[in-house]
């Protein structure tokens, strides 16, 4: 964008994701600038998961397997697996909808 001559403008103020996965985002790639519209309140944790910290809806978790190649793209069937159990734990408490979850891999 800059090398095309476009002046970047940076939309500073996130209003979908937990306080705590913004602060993460802001810290690891947007030095510090990246601020938070909603509270913690409005972002509750879903029951279904172990979250390793009740006050932080963040959980990273290494997949010990292999990634497949599907043309230019990378993919991990156990990595997905994984994930669908958990999501389907989380629907399972009636809690949430497909429409008001997000996943980022």
């Amino acid at each position: 964008v800059q090398a095309g001559g476009l002046k970047p403008f940076m939309l500073n103020t996130q209003y979908r994701s937990h306080p705590k996965l913004a602060e993460f985002s802001s810290k690891a790639f947007y030095d510090g600038l990246l601020k938070s519209g909603i509270e913690a309140t409005q972002r509750l944790l879903p029951a279904g998961v172990p979250w390793p910290n009740s006050e932080c809806p963040i959980a990273f978790v290494n997949v010990d397997a292999q990634e497949e190649l599907e043309g230019d793209s990378k993919a991990n069937s156990v990595e997905a697996q994984l994930l669908a159990n958990v999501v389907g734990k989380v629907f399972q408490r009636g809690e949430l909808n497909v429409s008001q979850v997000g996943v980022v891999t």
